[in-house]
């Protein structure tokens, strides 16, 4: 009896650690693409300086959501999307606005298959 408490209790610890993943993941992802939007449109409007700060910002940010999504998902993809973060300020100081837009464009795409990646749907499973 006391073998079936340990399997349940394993079992519940599990799924809460699954449900945190998951969490987490769309949390960031939501709040990652809110940034790179704000950057996006900041950019389109000719707000350079400020869509420099944000990106600047952003790419911290994702430093630090970096920390704990790599509990839960792939280190490889994860340093991916932090390398092309660190080119988005780079770009606006070097005065490639068509160039961070373009890059704005790529990390969105990133962050759309990051959180669709992450829920139990059957693609993801198989």
């Amino acid at each position: 009896m006391k073998r079936l408490h340990a399997v349940w209790i394993i079992a519940l610890l599990a799924a809460g650690v699954c449900a945190f993943g998951l969490w987490s993941a769309i949390h960031t992802t939501g709040s990652m693409t809110a940034r790179i939007e704000q950057v996006a449109q900041e950019i389109k409007n000719g707000d350079i300086p400020n869509a420099y700060a944000h990106s600047r910002e952003t790419a911290q940010q994702w430093e630090e959501y970096h920390r704990m999504l790599c509990m839960f998902l792939s280190h490889k993809e994860l340093e991916n999307i932090g390398r092309e973060f660190a080119k988005l300020p780079a770009m606006l100081s070097e005065g490639e606005p068509a160039q961070a837009t373009l890059q704005c464009v790529q990390l969105l795409s990133y962050m759309k298959q990051l959180h669709t990646s992450e829920f139990p749907l059957v693609e993801n499973i198989l």
